[in-house]
């Protein structure tokens, strides 16, 4: 074989090997190309996976603090009811020592028995205001707070002040007082908190105790 034809054959096998390496350069490029677009599927596929968790997770979460705060609800309704029943407990027990009209006078008595508990007496000038002093009665109750049965409204005619008055016997609740003002107040009532704190003649006062006053001036 001359030289000339040794040159063409070996240019030949070296045309040869290049297209096998283009070939399999191009194969190579396709394979790393697949799985890169499979592993971009399946990385997507598993970030919708891991957001979906996520969003029932937090639906999850979303309703177990909902039942946590329905449950601390009913605590606190059945705690309310446990003091309610033993402040009347203790006002019964309290009043099958005494005549019937001292009920409000036991009643604030066992208010200041009972740990946490606020209670209000009512007095009115006038019979004509009773049917608003029992509606307040009921909204008060549903705010929370004690108060005896409707029939021991006191009605004081002229022995009693001209003007409204949530009245009040201990430096400590006078925030309290001013609290249960406001709220009568967003019942259409015009009142004032009134301190009675350190005045004499008062008799048996107990704290957490205050006294609703519809005065004469009052016209429901």
């Amino acid at each position: 074989m001359t030289g000339t034809e040794n040159t063409s054959a070996l240019e030949e096998r070296l045309a040869r090997s290049s297209r096998v390496a283009a070939f399999w350069s191009a194969v190579g490029a396709l394979l790393v190309l697949s799985a890169l677009g499979y592993s971009g599927f399946r990385l997507t596929r598993v970030q919708k996976e891991i957001q979906k968790a996520e969003t029932n997770l937090r639906a999850t979460q979303a309703e177990l603090e909902a039942k946590k705060t329905e449950l601390n609800n009913v605590d606190a309704q059945l705690t309310k009811a446990k003091q309610t029943a033993e402040i009347y407990g203790l006002t019964l027990t309290t009043v099958s020592r005494k005549v019937p009209d001292e009920t409000a006078t036991a009643f604030k008595q066992a208010v200041g028995e009972v740990p946490g508990a606020t209670g209000i007496t009512i007095q009115i000038a006038y019979k004509s205001q009773l049917g608003k002093a029992k509606e307040i009665a009921a909204q008060l109750r549903h705010l929370g707070y004690e108060l005896p049965p409707d029939d021991t409204i006191d009605i004081r005619g002229v022995h009693i002040s001209n003007d409204n008055y949530v009245r009040y016997f201990f430096k400590s609740d006078e925030a309290l007082a001013e609290q249960i003002a406001n709220q009568i107040r967003a019942m259409g009532i015009d009142i004032q908190p009134y301190s009675l704190v350190g005045a004499a003649d008062l008799g048996e006062v107990h704290p957490r105790n205050f006294e609703l006053r519809l005065g004469r001036n009052y016209h429901p």
